[in-house]
């Protein structure tokens, strides 16, 4: 234990019961007025980041078209590439892209590289406009498969 800690544990054995509980009944109601402040504000910035992506998929509903290569939030697979089908009001219909990362190992200086490739995979998700994060250029990623 910490000498400051040897301290008040002591301080507070020197006082009779009364006195110790005022002390540590303050020191909880401290505890959860600090607790509460620090609520508020998470609370106070997580409702401006969800303004903030309501924002930013008003402007994805005007620019993002069938054909488009997508990454979405909060996606089962991490990855979240998507190739839009649809448009609707409320958000897209996309076929989700995989990423496929292939380890060749050189036979002259043993070297690692990796060949990263992305294919249409065989399942169609639906996302909401606020879910929609970023818009990929066309050479950005080549997709391959049917």
């Amino acid at each position: 234990m910490s000498d400051i800690r040897k301290k008040v544990i002591s301080y507070l054995a020197s006082l009779n019961y009364r006195e110790s509980q005022e002390i540590l009944n303050r020191v909880a109601e401290l505890d959860s007025i600090e607790s509460q402040s620090k609520y508020e504000k998470n609370q106070k910035a997580y409702k401006k980041q969800v303004e903030k992506h309501r924002e930013m998929g008003e402007l994805m509903k005007i620019t993002v078209v069938p054909g488009d290569i997508v990454k979405c939030r909060g996606t089962n697979d991490r990855q979240g590439i998507r190739e839009v089908l649809e448009c609707t009001e409320y958000g897209i219909k996309a076929r989700k892209i995989q990423r496929r990362v292939r380890y060749i190992r050189d036979t002259e200086d043993s070297r690692k590289t990796t060949e990263i490739t992305y294919e249409r995979a065989g399942y169609i998700t639906q996302h909401s406009w606020d879910k929609v994060a970023k818009i990929f250029e066309k050479d950005e990623i080549t997709v391959t498969g049917a």
